[in-house]
C-alpha cells in the first residue's frame, strides 16, 4: 500500500542523513587545530553530500531573525556555526556504517556519488556562465537528491522495485517511482526541502516550471546527467542531455562532450570516499562506433533510478483519486478558493484521477502574446519538456482557444487540420502528436491554458478521459469566477 508523502515527512521528522565516516574523522582532525584554514574544512564538507544537508539545514532552520537571510553555501554554514558547534559534530552526528542494513547503506552510497557528480556539472557550467555564486549551484545541485537519500534510508524495498521496473521493464523513472510511491522523488526532495528550510534555489530546481531559469536549468540538466552517466556515456539518453547541454551553453556538442569526460575522469580522482565505482569506469578507451549502446552490454554500477531506453507507461486511472478531486472543487463553488490552490488540486485529479502523464498549466502572459508554464506534473525528468511556452503571435492554434473558454482534442481525426496551426518549435518541444488543451477563462477573461498528454503515442487519449479533462477545467473555472482567484 502506498503511504502519502506527508506520512514520509512525518516519519523522517528532524533525522538526519547519515555522514561519511570518513567526514566526521577529517573535521575532528581540522578542528582541533584553530588556525585550520576556513577553505579546508569546507573543502572537507562540500564533498559529503549529508554533510552538506546537514549544514544547510541546521543554518537555515535557526531563526531568521538570528542569522537575517538564508545561508546558501557550505562555508557560509561553516562560518555561521563556528568552531565550537563544528567540534561537536563528530559525536551529534549518525556515522553511515553504523546506522544501516547493507543493501541501504549501498544505495545511499550511489545516491551520494551521484550528487556529487550532478555538483561537480552544475558548477563547471555555472563558472562558464560567469555565475557569481557558483557555490550555491553546486549545493543546490547537491540538495537535489535528498529525497533519493531518504528513501535510501526508510525505503529500501519501494527503491528496490522502482530500480526493477527502470532497468528490467524500462519503465521511464518519474512512472515508476509515481507507481511505486505515488509521487516522484522529485516531490519527496521538494517536500523535505521546504520542511527544513533548505536555499531557495533548491525549491526553484526542484519545480520542473522553473526550466525557463538558467540557474534551476543549469541544476535540472546536471542531475539528469549524472543519474544517465551512471547507465553508460554513449547511450540515446545521455548523448541527448549532451546535446540540451550545449544548447545551454551555446557551445559546439564536440567540445561539451570532450569537456563532460574530462570532468567525469577528474571526479572519479575525488570519489573513492563512496566507496563505489564513479561514472567514469564506464568511459571506454575507444568511442564506439554507434550513437547508442544497449545498457546490457556494460557493467551496471548504479541503483540509479535512470535506464537509458524506457518503454512507455500508460498510467492506470484512479476513480477514487478523481472523486476526491471533483468533491474538492464542488466544495469551492462558492468561492474564497485561490487560483494557485485550485490549479495544484485539478493538475493531481488530471494525472492521478485521469491518468494524464503528463499535465501543464500555463499562464498567459501580461501583453497577451504567450503562454508559460506555471505548474507542471509528471516531467521532473525531462528539462527540454519542462521549458514548456506558447507564442502566441503570429496567431496560432492557442491564440484561437483564448478567445473563448474552449477545449480541443488533436488526434487522428482533427491532426491534419489542426497540426499546421501549432508552431513547430511546439511540435518539436511535446515529442508527441496527440494531446488535450483547454484555455480557462474567469469571469469571461483568458487566464491561461491546461495542456495534457499520455507522453507516448502507445499511450493513447480516449473519450472518456477527455470529457474528464474538460470537466476538471470547467470546474476551476466556475469555482473561481465568484473572486477570480
Amino acid at each position: 500500500m502506498q503511504e502519502p508523502i506527508d506520512e514520509w515527512i512525518a516519519r523522517i521528522g528532524s533525522q538526519p542523513v547519515p555522514v561519511l565516516p570518513g567526514s566526521l574523522k577529517q573535521l575532528g582532525t581540522l578542528t582541533a587545530n584553530e588556525n585550520t584554514p576556513l577553505a579546508k574544512l569546507s573543502a572537507v564538507a562540500a564533498r559529503d553530500p549529508s554533510l552538506t544537508v546537514h549544514l544547510l539545514r541546521t543554518c537555515n532552520s535557526l531563526k531568521r531573525s538570528h542569522l537575517g537571510a538564508e545561508v546558501t553555501t557550505v562555508e557560509h554554514a561553516l562560518m555561521m556555526l563556528g568552531l565550537a558547534q563544528l567540534r561537536r559534530l563528530p559525536t551529534e552526528l549518525p556515522v553511515l556504517d553504523q546506522n544501516l542494513g547493507e543493501d541501504s547503506r549501498v544505495w545511499l552510497l550511489r545516491s551520494f556519488s551521484r550528487a556529487y557528480h550532478a555538483a561537480m556539472f552544475a558548477r563547471e557550467w555555472a563558472t562558464a556562465r560567469r555565475d557569481m555564486e557558483v557555490d550555491e549551484v553546486y549545493c543546490a545541485a547537491q540538495l537535489h537528491f535528498v529525497g533519493e537519500m531518504v528513501l535510501a534510508m526508510f525505503g529500501t524495498a519501494q527503491a528496490q522495485r522502482i530500480r526493477k521496473m527502470v532497468h528490467e521493464e524500462h519503465v521511464p523513472a518519474e512512472e515508476a517511482e509515481y507507481l511505486v510511491l505515488g509521487f516522484s522523488l522529485d516531490q519527496l526532495s521538494l517536500a523535505l526541502a521546504k520542511q527544513w528550510h533548505l536555499p531557495a534555489l533548491v525549491l526553484d530546481s526542484l519545480e520542473a516550471e522553473n526550466a525557463s531559469h538558467p540557474r534551476a536549468l543549469g541544476i535540472m540538466l546536471a542531475v539528469q546527467l549524472a543519474k544517465a552517466v551512471h547507465s553508460g556515456w554513449y547511450n540515446a539518453r545521455t548523448l541527448g542531455l549532451l546535446e540540451q547541454v550545449a544548447e545551454f551553453l551555446n557551445r559546439p556538442l564536440n567540445e561539451i562532450v570532450a569537456w563532460t569526460h574530462t570532468l567525469g575522469a577528474e571526479i572519479a580522482r575525488d570519489t573513492d570516499v563512496f566507496e563505489v565505482p564513479p561514472a567514469a569506469t564506464l568511459l571506454p578507451l575507444i568511442v564506439p562506433a554507434q550513437r547508442e549502446a544497449e545498457p546490457e552490454e556494460k557493467t551496471d554500477v548504479s541503483t540509479s533510478c535512470e535506464a537509458p531506453t524506457s518503454a512507455p507507461v500508460c498510467l492506470v486511472p484512479q476513480r477514487a483519486a478523481l472523486e476526491q478531486t471533483l468533491i474538492q472543487l464542488q466544495q469551492n463553488m462558492s468561492g474564497g478558493a485561490k487560483l494557485s490552490e485550485m490549479v495544484a488540486t485539478v493538475m493531481k485529479g488530471m494525472h492521478d484521477g485521469v491518468g494524464l502523464n503528463r499535465v501543464v498549466f500555463a499562464v498567459l502572459s501580461g501583453d497577451t502574446q504567450s503562454l508559460t508554464a506555471r505548474s507542471i506534473v509528471g516531467a521532473e525528468n525531462d528539462p527540454v519538456f519542462n521549458r514548456f511556452a506558447m507564442r502566441l503571435n503570429p496567431p496560432n492554434l492557442f491564440t484561437r482557444l483564448l478567445e473563448k473558454q474552449q477545449a480541443i482534442w488533436v488526434n487522428d481525426d482533427t491532426r491534419a487540420k489542426v497540426w499546421p496551426l501549432l508552431p513547430v518549435e511546439f511540435r518539436k518541444l511535446i515529442a508527441t502528436n496527440t494531446f488535450f488543451a483547454m484555455s480557462l477563462f474567469i469571469n469571461d477573461k483568458p487566464i491561461g491554458m491546461f495542456y495534457a498528454d499520455r507522453h507516448s503515442d502507445a499511450c493513447q487519449l480516449d473519450e472518456t478521459s477527455y470529457n474528464q479533462f474538460k470537466q476538471l477545467v470547467t470546474l476551476v473555472s466556475r469555482s473561481l469566477a465568484p473572486n477570480r482567484g
